[in-house]
């Protein structure tokens, strides 16, 4: 019994995580404002990851961040909230959208980052405060 309650979660996740994709698309559509990054939706894959990133606390910058499967967006917000965003509860539920896609503002694309082109990915707690640190694979030579 408890292995197909373990099979139940497992797909109630999977689904969760299908329908936060299926949301994350129009939600940052309408957030960027431009089709030109979303020509072939299907080819992003699935959203592994949104969340709102602090780029300096004098001025109440923040990046949102949107990593799919093959691409990662960063992008700055056009207007800046000035409340920080709403307190987000992590771990952010499988078919819950993050702090990224559940904002309003408008977004300017910094970035558009193709995951094959990252290298590694790194996430350093400091107690004070979180650094992220990408890095990225050299570009071959044409």
């Amino acid at each position: 019994m408890a292995f197909e309650m373990h099979d139940i979660s497992d797909s109630i996740e999977e689904v969760g995580r299908e329908l936060r994709t299926m949301a994350s698309i129009p939600a940052l559509k309408s957030r960027i404002g431009s089709a030109k990054f979303f020509s072939n939706t299907e080819a992003l894959g699935a959203v592994i990851l949104d969340d709102r990133l602090m780029g300096d606390p004098a001025t109440g910058l923040h990046y949102s961040v949107v990593l799919y499967e093959t691409v990662m967006f960063c992008c700055v917000e056009k207007e800046l909230s000035g409340n920080g965003g709403t307190h987000t509860l992590y771990p952010i539920k499988p078919w819950e959208l993050g702090p990224a896609l559940s904002q309003n503002t408008q977004l300017a694309v910094s970035f558009a980052i193709p995951t094959a082109s990252l290298k590694t990915l790194h996430c350093i707690d400091t107690g004070e405060y979180i650094l992220f640190i990408v890095k990225l694979s050299p570009t071959p030579a044409l």
